[in-house]
């Protein structure tokens, strides 16, 4: 009669039982983040580096519209940097024509601009734009992927 009575009180896991379970957890982070880590590093070097031919990209065809507008393209001297807030002004002020400034700044939205996101473009002699340098808060890349390397371009720091 007594165990028609007794009560089962085994409901739930034991200490060991969730112990084990919480080591086991552990030792699966313990794999999987640095290959996550890993992944996330690699995305943000492609974005960057998509960026950067996204803004060589964009600065080549402002240049050939340029000249096929028969204006003036930026010569060797000129450096442009570019940036989230960059406005069609602040490009006015080297290249001298504002629909010019206005076009580069349009084409120049194809990439993926973040708060902290810089792009330099520089022009060789012939005003065509050889290198660009797309910085952000993780990472930097360059386009083509020798100009990092080129000694005739002094990049910003």
């Amino acid at each position: 009669m007594k165990k028609l009575f007794k009560k089962d009180n085994n409901k739930g896991f034991t200490l060991m039982e969730m112990i084990i379970v919480i080591a086991i957890i552990a030792i699966l982070i313990a794999l999987v983040a640095p290959n996550l880590i890993s992944y996330l590093n690699t995305a943000t070097d492609t974005k960057v580096a998509g960026n950067a031919k996204t803004c060589y990209t964009s600065a080549n065809a402002w240049v050939a519209q340029l000249k096929i507008d028969g204006k003036s393209s930026p010569d060797d001297k000129t450096m442009l940097t570019i940036t989230a807030k960059t406005t069609a002004d602040d490009i006015k002020a080297k290249v001298a024509d504002e629909d010019a400034a206005k076009a580069l700044i349009g084409s120049l939205q194809n990439a993926t601009w973040g708060t902290t996101e810089t792009c330099y473009i520089h022009f060789n002699q012939d005003g065509v734009c050889d290198a660009v340098k797309y910085v952000s808060d993780k990472a930097e890349g360059y386009y083509p992927t020798t100009a990092e390397k080129d000694a005739t371009i002094s990049w910003p720091k």
